[in-house]
């Protein structure tokens, strides 16, 4: 019933079913609810198997409070091929790095969401503001300075800082990705994510529309 996001990402499946893709965090963490499990209806608002169905979803798990959910978890062969498309769970993220040498290695991508990597190499300050969004994700929120190391190594506004020198932002809300930076290590790993789809941008902005702009926290 509380107001802000849910803490829940999800992914369309080949049938058309919102499903979720990643252990909720947030306000969903202690719900019923878990990876693979396909959401069914919300507010009574039946949600399942279809284009306006899914785009529905989204919408109302943005922003729609307070908010019942209606789910199926899917345990036999006929289940999976219904909600999934395929007998196998799609999409289902077990891990996103692991630590060697102190470098970021990419082990899965999050739904179609791009992903790259930028080396920082250059002493002094990065000319990028970045600070943590309503869905606790650390969000690049203004364009990188001109003639900037975040300009000329490509960042864009909405980037998402997915961890810093192997270290995964998503185990403390983003704020170790920030003081990462702010650490001016060097060289520097940053991991990051660009969400292009409104599933993605539920998830890592907390609304439907984009990436959020013109924020004053910061990173220099």
């Amino acid at each position: 019933e509380q107001a802000g996001p849910l803490g829940l990402l999800v992914e369309r499946t080949e049938t058309n079913y919102a499903m979720i893709n990643q252990d909720p965090v947030g306000q969903a963490q202690n719900s019923f609810l878990r990876v693979g499990d396909v959401l069914l209806s919300i507010n009574k608002d039946k949600v399942r198997g279809t284009p306006d169905g899914y785009s529905r979803a989204m919408d109302m798990l943005a922003g729609v409070r307070p908010i019942t959910i209606k789910f199926g978890r899917p345990s036999s062969k006929i289940h999976r091929l219904k909600y999934y498309g395929s007998d196998v769970t799609p999409g289902v993220r077990r891990g996103f790095f692991q630590e060697q040498d102190s470098r970021i290695q990419q082990v899965e991508s999050i739904g179609q969401l791009q992903i790259l990597t930028v080396s920082f190499n250059e002493r002094g300050t990065l000319g990028m503001q970045c600070e943590v969004s309503s869905t606790n994700n650390a969000v690049i929120m203004a364009q990188p300075l001109d003639f900037s190391q975040a300009r000329r190594v490509g960042v864009q506004m909405g980037d998402v800082i997915l961890g810093v020198n192997g270290v995964n932002s998503f185990k403390d809300n983003g704020q170790s990705a920030i003081e990462a930076l702010l650490a001016l290590e060097r060289p520097m790993s940053v991991l990051l994510g660009r969400p292009k789809t409104r599933e993605e941008f539920v998830a890592f902005y907390g609304n439907t529309r984009g990436p959020p702009g013109g924020g004053a926290g910061g990173v220099g």
